[in-house]
């Protein structure tokens, strides 16, 4: 029961973030993009953001735009309309965060047991 009640506010926090993405893109008309974080935060960006946080050496220099394209949760369209995401690929991003989020917790709950141990 626990897991399904975990999976709704995951679902819900993806979804969340997706509508954030499309009210930004309806703002600035860039495209938006969402990422994970590796401490499990759903990051927005857009492509200047994405250019910054490569001078900041936040990520590897020899990142491209693909590459974020093929490892984002979720992209808009671009500003003409073209480009959507589809309805198989959202799901399968969205199951791909599920596990993330299931694995993560996995994770932290062993790391408290081996704690707990020394």
């Amino acid at each position: 029961m626990f897991e399904r009640i975990r999976r709704f506010f995951d679902t819900n926090r993806y979804y969340n973030a997706v509508k954030r993405a499309n009210a930004a893109y309806a703002k600035t008309g860039e495209r938006m993009y969402i990422i994970l974080q590796t401490d499990g935060q759903l990051i927005i960006m857009d492509r200047s953001f994405f250019r910054q946080m490569k001078k900041e050496h936040r990520l590897p220099a020899n990142t491209s735009i693909n590459d974020l394209q093929r490892e984002c949760l979720y992209h808009t369209p671009y500003n003409n309309g073209v480009g959507a995401m589809t309805k198989e690929r959202m799901e399968q991003c969205l199951d791909r965060y599920l596990k993330w989020c299931k694995a993560d917790r996995e994770l932290k709950k062993t790391i408290k047991k081996i704690s707990k141990r020394s």
